[in-house]
């Protein structure tokens, strides 16, 4: 496979998430009872900071990135539905072309497996501390990254992404297998320490 270096501009549009403004606070947002994803500026859980019962202000199929933390390559998810975005987040969605029929269309269609094949390209073109508070990976910044894609000839303008998809396809069974690998060890570790505390457990009981 022949891979050549993308801007992120000659594939993405690159714009602030919708919020819902810096008057309201997360806690203020964030609901138990609340299904719309509120996405942050936060490393874990898919840069997911919690669930809202406010209407989710951006559409979903996207990548999102936050732009003013050290680790910047750990904030880069998709996001398969519509959420709520706060500030300094960043939103990617390919861009819009005219048609043959002069009606506006995506340059590609995004979907999840893409998503993450480019996703992991660019994690690859961030480097560790090149952004922080100070050094923003704003939107221009983003815009001028370089990515490596795969092609099918050199002069190509578009990326292959049907490799693209089908790579994620093949490797998907593998990172479950790996996934149930871990938490398998994760369980056996539980059972483990659960033993362990068992007879100081049962003395603190008897002693009450």
């Amino acid at each position: 496979m022949i891979f050549k270096k993308f801007r992120i501009d000659q594939l993405f549009t690159v714009d602030t998430s919708n919020t819902y403004g810096s008057n309201l606070k997360d806690s203020e947002i964030i609901d138990d009872e609340g299904t719309t994803p509120y996405v942050g500026n936060i490393i874990t859980n898919n840069g997911i900071s919690g669930y809202s019962r406010y209407e989710a202000n951006n559409e979903g199929n996207a990548i999102t990135l936050s732009d003013t933390v050290t680790s910047v390559y750990d904030t880069i998810y998709y996001q398969k539905d519509s959420f709520i975005g706060k500030s300094h987040v960043q939103v990617l969605r390919p861009i819009m072309i005219e048609n043959q029929d002069g009606e506006e269309e995506q340059l590609f269609l995004l979907n999840e497996k893409i998503a993450l094949y480019i996703i992991t390209c660019m994690k690859k073109s961030v480097k560790t501390g090149e952004f922080d508070y100070g050094t923003k990976f704003n939107s221009d910044a983003i815009k001028e990254t370089l990515i490596s894609l795969p092609v099918n000839d050199v002069k190509d303008n578009l990326p292959n992404f049907d490799y693209m998809e089908k790579y994620i396809q093949n490797i998907m069974p593998k990172y479950y297998e790996l996934l149930d690998s871990k938490v398998e060890k994760i369980r056996m570790k539980n059972e483990e320490y659960k033993t362990m505390i068992k007879p100081f457990v049962n003395m603190l009981i008897e002693n009450e």
